[in-house]
């Protein structure tokens, strides 16, 4: 709400939600307006996808306005990981 002279004016915002691996993180959740809420649910999910450290599998991180999703990244695997399913893959060829 914006105060001007004792009046209440409402505003329009929304909560941006961050889901990570597919569940609700209520630490990362803001209270924004709603022309600015795109802007901050990109810009918060690429800097959790470079602070969050590599997995064995992609996780998914994704901003959420009541249930819709408007931006979603994904952190990559390990090397190591992305390497052995490359080999499984090869070997696999060779057998067809």
């Amino acid at each position: 709400m914006v105060a001007r002279h004792g009046v209440c004016d409402p505003a329009d915002l929304v909560k941006t939600e961050m889901l990570i691996a597919g569940e609700s993180v209520d630490a990362f959740a803001r209270i924004v307006h709603r022309s600015k809420a795109e802007s901050c649910g990109r810009a918060l999910a690429a800097k959790l996808k470079e602070v969050i450290p590599q997995q064995l599998f992609v996780v998914s991180i994704q901003a959420a306005i009541g249930g819709k999703i408007i931006h979603r990244q994904r952190t990559h695997q390990r090397p190591e990981k992305r390497r052995h399913r490359q080999m499984l893959r090869r070997r696999h060829q060779y057998q067809s």
